[in-house]
C-alpha cells in the first residue's frame, strides 16, 4: 500500500483561534488537495463546498456524475478512474482527500441522480474501494461522503465545519472521549470480560485525555438504565467531546444534536449493525444525526450487519490514530485505522483475537477485518480537522514516588501553540487520578436486578470519577507552580498526575505516571 501523504504544516490544520480576516480570502498556506464528486442534483451544492474548501486553504477539483457517465463501462468504474487520476496529480508532499456529495442507491448504479457505492472484499458495500489504488483492499486516500439531498442541508453543514475549524473555544471538552456500549448479551461473565477488555484498550491511549464510560449491561458499575442512558448520552454530547463512540447492537436512535449548540463538535461513531446503511437511498441513523441542527462534524457507521470482533478492532485503531498518532483530520484518522486493522498486530491485538475466538463460529478473522474496512464509512468531510488542543505544556514534579498525606509540587510552562508563544495568563488545573480500570470512590451496593435510576446514576458518576485530588492555579508569562495534595486514605498504587492549561485562545495538556506508597 502506498503510504498516506502528510499534510503541509500540521499546525496549520490543528491550529485553534478565530482565524481573522475575510474567510473568502483563505490562508496563505496550502493545506492539501481535494476532489469533490457530486450527483447531478447536488452540483450547485458541490460548487458551494468547493468555494468553502478553497477559502480554507485547499486546492480543489470538482466533477459530477454527469461528466463521468459514459467515460467507462460503468459509473462506478468511471468514478474509480477519476479518483486514480486525481491521486496521481497530488504532490508527494501534500495530502489528497475525496469527498462524495450525494446519495447512493445500489438499485440504480448507473443513475447520475446518485453516486454509486463500490463492491469490495467479500461483496461488502461502501466507499473505501473507490480509493483502493493498488488492489490491496485498503484505502489509500481519506474518503468521506455527504449523503445529503438538499442544498440547504449542505450549506448548514458548511457553516458547521467552518465554525468548528475557525472558532476554537478552549476548554476541557477538547480532551473528552465519551464512550457508550450496548449490552453484549453473552451472559454476565462474558459481558464483564468485554467490559474489562474495553478498559484495557482505553488504557492504551494517552492518559492526557479524559474518558467516561456508560455500559448497558446491568451487572456493570458503569450501568445506566435506558432512559438514564439516553439522558447521559444527550448531556455529554451537549457538553462537547472530541469523540463520542457507541459500541454494541444496532442503536436505532440517539437523542442528541437538538436545542443549544454543543461546546464543541467531534466525531460520533456507531460500531454496530447497519446504523450506516445509506447505500439504498435511505436515511440511516448516521445520516440523520449528521443532518440534525447541531449535528457532529462527522459520523462513522457500518453499512451492513457487523461483527463484535471487528467492532473491537476498529475503535481501538481509530482511537490510536486520533489520540496516539495525532492524525490531523478525521478522514486521515480513519484511513490510518483501516490500514492498522491489517498491519498492527501486537500483544493487545492478540488478546482481542483470543477473546473473540469463541464467538467467531468458523468465520475468519482476516475476512472479518477486510469486510469491515469496506462496510465502515465516514459520513462527512474527510478533511474536517480534529481540532485537538493546539497548545504545548511541560511540567516537572518534585517527586514521582508520592507519600500518602503529603504534597507534590507541580511546576511548568504552557505555550499557545507548538512553537514559542507562551500563554501570557490563564488557568492551570493539576489532578492526581487513578487508572481507568480502578474506581477510587465508594460505590453503593446494587444487585444487577436493581435498576433504580437514582442509584445507578450515583454509581455511574462514582465509577467515572478517577480524580482523587485536584488543585487550580494561575499562569503568568507561561509559567505556573502549584501544590497538589496526596490524600492520606488512598490506596498505594500507580496513578497519573494530569495537567491542563488554558487561556482565551488555546489549551494544552500533559500527564506523568507516579507511584503512591
Amino acid at each position: 500500500m502506498r503510504r498516506l501523504r502528510t499534510v503541509i504544516l500540521l499546525a496549520a490544520v490543528l491550529g485553534g483561534g478565530c482565524g481573522g480576516g475575510d474567510p473568502q480570502e483563505g490562508p496563505e498556506t496550502l493545506k492539501g488537495h481535494m476532489l469533490i464528486v457530486s450527483s447531478v442534483p447536488m452540483e450547485e451544492a458541490a460548487a458551494a463546498y468547493r468555494d468553502f474548501r478553497e477559502s480554507s486553504g485547499y486546492e480543489v477539483e470538482l466533477t459530477s456524475a454527469a461528466e463521468l457517465a459514459g467515460t467507462a463501462d460503468s459509473l462506478v468504474e468511471a468514478l474509480g478512474a477519476r479518483i486514480a487520476t486525481f491521486a496521481e496529480s497530488v504532490p508527494a508532499e501534500s495530502q489528497g482527500f475525496v469527498l462524495l456529495l450525494g446519495t447512493a442507491d445500489r438499485r440504480a448504479p448507473e443513475s447520475t441522480d446518485h453516486l454509486p457505492v463500490a463492491e469490495g472484499y467479500g461483496g461488502a458495500l461502501g466507499d473505501s474501494p473507490h480509493v483502493d489504488l493498488d488492489g490491496d483492499d485498503i484505502p489509500d486516500l481519506p474518503i468521506g461522503r455527504l449523503p445529503l439531498d438538499s442544498a440547504d442541508s449542505v450549506q448548514t453543514y458548511i457553516d458547521r465545519v467552518r465554525t468548528h475549524e475557525e472558532v476554537y473555544v478552549p476548554g476541557e471538552w477538547n480532551k473528552r472521549i465519551s464512550a457508550y456500549a450496548g449490552e453484549g448479551g453473552f451472559g454476565a461473565e462474558v459481558d464483564a470480560i468485554l467490559e474489562m477488555l474495553a478498559l484495557q484498550i482505553f488504557e492504551e491511549f494517552p492518559p492526557d485525555f479524559d474518558f467516561s464510560m456508560t455500559y448497558a449491561a446491568d451487572g456493570s458499575d458503569y450501568y445506566l438504565p435506558p432512559d438514564a442512558w439516553q439522558d447521559d448520552y444527550r448531556a455529554r454530547y451537549q457538553a462537547g467531546a472530541l469523540l463520542q463512540p457507541y459500541m454494541g447492537h444496532t442503536l436505532g436512535y440517539a437523542e442528541c444534536c437538538d436545542g443549544q449548540r454543543p461546546r464543541r463538535r467531534g466525531l460520533v461513531t456507531y460500531f454496530s449493525c447497519s446504523d450506516g446503511e445509506f447505500q439504498y437511498n435511505t436515511r440511516c441513523l448516521a445520516t440523520e444525526v449528521l443532518d440534525r441542527e447541531h449535528g457532529p462534524v462527522c459520523t462513522l457507521a457500518g453499512s451492513d450487519v457487523t461483527h463484535p470482533y471487528a467492532n473491537a478492532v476498529l475503535p481501538r485503531e481509530l482511537g490510536h490514530a486520533l489520540l496516539n498518532l495525532g492524525e490531523p483530520t478525521y478522514g486521515q484518522a480513519l484511513a490510518t485505522a483501516k490500514y492498522n486493522m491489517v498491519h498492527r498486530i501486537d500483544e493487545m491485538r492478540r488478546t482481542i483475537d483470543q477473546t473473540a475466538e469463541p464467538f467467531l463460529e468458523g468465520e475468519s478473522t482476516t475476512d472479518l477485518i477486510y469486510t469491515h474496512i469496506v462496510m465502515y464509512n465516514l459520513l462527512g468531510d474527510p478533511a474536517a480537522a480534529v481540532m485537538a488542543p493546539p497548545g504545548r505544556l511541560r511540567f516537572d514534579l518534585s517527586a514521582t514516588v508520592l507519600t500518602r498525606g503529603g504534597t507534590v509540587t507541580v511546576s511548568g510552562k504552557a505555550w499557545e501553540d507548538a512553537s514559542v508563544t507562551p500563554m501570557g495568563s490563564g488557568q492551570v488545573v493539576a489532578s492526581l487520578q487513578a487508572r481507568l480500570s480502578v474506581i477510587p470512590g465508594e460505590l453503593q451496593p446494587r444487585s444487577p436486578s436493581n435498576h433504580d435510576p437514582d442509584l445507578c446514576r450515583q454509581n455511574h458518576a462514582v465509577a467515572n470519577d478517577k480524580v482523587v485530588s485536584q488543585a487550580t492555579g494561575e499562569i503568568a508569562d507561561g509559567a505556573f507552580e502549584l501544590q497538589l495534595a496526596v490524600p492520606a486514605e488512598i490506596e498505594p498504587a500507580s496513578y497519573f498526575v494530569k495537567v491542563f492549561a488554558s487561556d482565551e485562545t488555546a489549551d494544552a495538556m500533559a500527564s506523568e505516571a507516579v507511584r503512591v506508597q
